[in-house]
């Protein structure tokens, strides 16, 4: 049995064409071994580490493989709840809160058009107006403390199983930050020139060096795969069945190698 946890990405009960067959699923069947999926959709990379690791910790249970597809990178733990503060505002208008509710089938198209609504309405407020609507907590937001948190807990998995002697691997579903294009408005221009280059500014966290990038499958969905509508749920951001297929035949190669 092998053990996976991610976000709606990863899910069991969420956002795949109606009864479709989500990558785990998949990826069982090729196998040919049944797994545990501690996913949940919403999920933070905090929450995410923390269902994993208290699972091979407290539980013991003698995994063949742990696989983690991580989300994305800018959300926290803000107690129980994973939460985006840098796209707080938006989800408060789109969802009527600061955490995506919990869907498990494709959202109403109607959302889709508040969203488009939102980022339209936007686009016509001063920058003085765009960044008094957002929530007090982006002024505290550190870009560099947001990378060296994210590899920080996969070192701490990747050591955890290495004692163990559980094989890791890792993928990205959504980007690491997904939304730069409609948040460079929000931030001084430093901090947008990081985000801008995320990839180069990842590598000189210190943490960089000390994961072991050869049980990472790199790239995350869209830079995969591409934006081709077949890739994805109608009306939505997250993949169809077609889609899931991908993810599932990358890392089961990737297993197998």
């Amino acid at each position: 049995m092998f053990l996976v946890s991610g976000c709606s990405y990863t899910d069991d009960n969420q956002y795949v064409d109606g009864n479709g067959l989500n990558w785990v699923k998949q990826l069982s069947k090729m196998l040919d071994e049944d797994y545990k999926n501690l996913a949940y959709g919403g999920w933070c990379n905090q929450n995410i580490f923390n269902s994993v690791y208290d699972e091979i910790v407290l539980n013991e249970k003698p995994y063949s493989k742990v696989i983690v597809m991580w989300s994305g990178w800018e959300r926290v733990k803000f107690y129980k709840k994973s939460v985006n503060p840098i796209a707080w505002r938006r989800n408060m208008v789109v969802w009527g809160d600061v955490y995506n509710p919990e869907y498990y089938s494709i959202p109403p198209q109607e959302l889709s058009k508040k969203d488009k609504e939102f980022y339209i309405n936007r686009k016509q407020k001063t920058w003085k107006e765009k960044t008094d609507e957002l929530s007090p907590s982006l002024k505290y937001y550190d870009f560099d403390e947001q990378i060296d948190l994210n590899l920080r807990l996969q070192y701490i998995l990747q050591q955890e199983c290495f004692l163990r002697g559980i094989p890791l691997y890792y993928c990205q579903g959504v980007k690491q930050i997904a939304i730069i294009d409609e948040i460079c408005d929000m931030f001084e221009k430093g901090t947008v020139e990081k985000h801008k280059n995320f990839n180069k500014y990842v590598k000189q966290s210190k943490w960089y060096d000390l994961i072991e990038q050869e049980n990472i499958l790199e790239g995350s969905f869209r830079e995969r795969y591409g934006n081709n509508p077949k890739l994805f749920v109608p009306y939505d951001s997250h993949p169809s069945e077609y889609g899931h297929s991908l993810i599932a035949k990358d890392l089961y190669e990737f297993i197998r190698k």
